[in-house]
């Protein structure tokens, strides 16, 4: 795994590096635990199994905060709120170094990933995060309220299938109003 942590970093500092190495280590933590904080348990699971080993003690948090499988978030902020948390926790010098971060460990983890489980959490972010995580590594989000059926049906959950098609999930009226992105 070694050598997996040291490509993690190596993109980490593609994109941006800190004022030393524990400023980056809290940069990596904090946008790490708040990611984690607004993800659903399957996605939790398949980025965690990609993480390197050194980089997967930044991602874990107490047992008092983990996470069941089909939890909401604990989380629900906005993009700005998220680039001030990270800014504070990391020590970092204004919400555009805290951005410039967010991006490079979003573009570091991208790397560990494969393309449809980066597919998988854009479609679990918020607006601002979902935009910026799809830029950073090129993905498409796909439309939350996408029609299936008839005209006039309910709007369904959709996600991606390989090769492109769609797949309904669960109507919005069977999971409430407020989706897990929100």
């Amino acid at each position: 795994m070694r050598d997996d942590t040291d490509a993690f970093w190596a993109e980490l500092h593609e994109r941006w590096s800190g004022t030393d190495r524990e400023q980056e280590r809290r940069a990596v933590r904090s946008v790490l635990t708040h990611l984690r904080r607004r993800l659903p348990g399957p996605e939790l699971e398949h980025l965690e199994a990609r993480l390197p080993e050194e980089v997967r003690r930044l991602w874990a948090e107490p047992a008092l905060e983990a996470r069941r499988v089909g939890q909401r978030p604990l989380e629900k902020f906005d993009f700005s709120r998220f680039l001030t948390v990270v800014r504070d926790e990391a020590g970092l010098s204004d919400v555009h170094e805290a951005e410039d971060a967010i991006l490079a460990v979003f573009h570091a983890l991208g790397r560990v990933m494969d393309h449809e489980e980066r597919e998988h959490v854009v479609n679990m972010l918020p607006a601002g995060l979902k935009e910026r995580w799809a830029r950073e590594l090129d993905v498409r989000p796909a439309s939350q309220h996408e029609t299936s059926g008839t005209p006039g049906s309910s709007p369904r959950w959709t996600t991606r299938r390989p090769g492109g098609g769609r797949t309904a999930r669960r109507s919005r009226q069977s999971r409430g109003s407020k989706s897990w992105s929100e």
